[in-house]
């Protein structure tokens, strides 16, 4: 299975390949294979320079002067199966951590209209803690709530977005704790 990974232009800027049986490692970003391809040599990529999936909200989200949010999951595959269930504002970190790039992008999507950004990464402890960085990161210029797991996945620390029906995804969106009130909780 392969994931195209463009910038906010839209511009292919990488490929990952996931295997279907339970190789190591699960995921590789694809080089040499770009020349056998017929595509022009990949340039120097860097996973945490852009968001999966913002290129196709960046246009409609950054000139709208509406409130919007966007969930914020870990992987390719959480971010095609909540966009699947409706949900058509979710990017991927692809990673358990934000950084520093994909702060401003995530920023600049919400941009001034008082949007919020919901964190629903997987129930895990790099989950949990990549919710905890990444809120007290950009809290401070957006409005950051944390989307729970629905009862029977609580204790399942292997759950991920894509585990969650339709249903239980709006539940979690509409029930989502404030960022600080995480935090509390958490400690």
């Amino acid at each position: 299975v392969t994931y195209p990974i463009r910038d906010l232009g839209g511009q292919l800027v990488a490929i990952s390949g996931r295997t279907v049986i339970d190789a190591v490692p699960r995921y590789k970003i694809y080089n040499q294979e770009y020349v056998a391809w017929g595509l022009p040599p990949r340039t120097d990529w860097q996973r945490g320079n852009v968001l999966y999936n913002a290129h196709r909200l960046y246009a409609g989200m950054y000139h709208s002067r509406e409130k919007a949010s966007i969930i914020v999951v870990e992987g390719f595959k959480a971010c095609m199966w909540v966009h699947q269930m409706g949900f058509t504002n979710v990017v991927a970190l692809v990673g358990h951590y934000l950084t520093k790039p994909q702060q401003w992008i995530l920023e600049n999507l919400i941009g001034g209209g008082g949007g919020t950004v919901y964190m629903f990464l997987d129930n895990n402890w790099q989950g949990w803690h990549g919710c905890d960085v990444a809120g007290r990161d950009i809290a401070r210029s957006v409005r950051v709530k944390v989307m729970m797991y629905p009862e029977r996945l609580r204790e399942d620390e292997n759950a991920q977005p894509d585990s969650c029906t339709p249903e239980e995804i709006l539940h979690a969106k509409e029930n989502a704790i404030d960022f600080y009130s995480f935090r509390a909780m958490r400690s």
